[in-house]
């Protein structure tokens, strides 16, 4: 089988300091903000999410988590801060 990658999409990125993270990304690497999650959205998921653009049309979600029952303190709590997810795009 052969899939229809054409290309890296985004990656969620798994952080305890939201704010640093954030910091880096914009300051050292050139990324910029373009979403967040919202509040609804953060207490349904306990979850908090940023959104960050960088060069080559690459996306970054920046992913802290809010709440001791999230899949990303979950994560956290067996594994230092890293990728959750790698998303591709393919061809239609």
């Amino acid at each position: 089988m052969n899939l229809p990658l054409t290309g890296y999409h985004s990656y969620e990125h798994y952080v305890t300091d939201l704010e640093r993270a954030e910091r880096y990304y914009t300051k050292a690497l050139g990324f910029r903000r373009i979403g967040r999650s919202t509040p609804a959205a953060e207490d349904r998921d306990g979850l908090r999410h940023l959104v960050l653009a960088g060069g080559r049309q690459i996306h970054v979600v920046l992913t802290q988590p809010l709440k001791d029952w999230s899949v990303a303190a979950s994560y956290l709590k067996a594994h230092p801060e890293g990728i959750a997810f790698v998303n591709f795009k393919v061809s239609s």
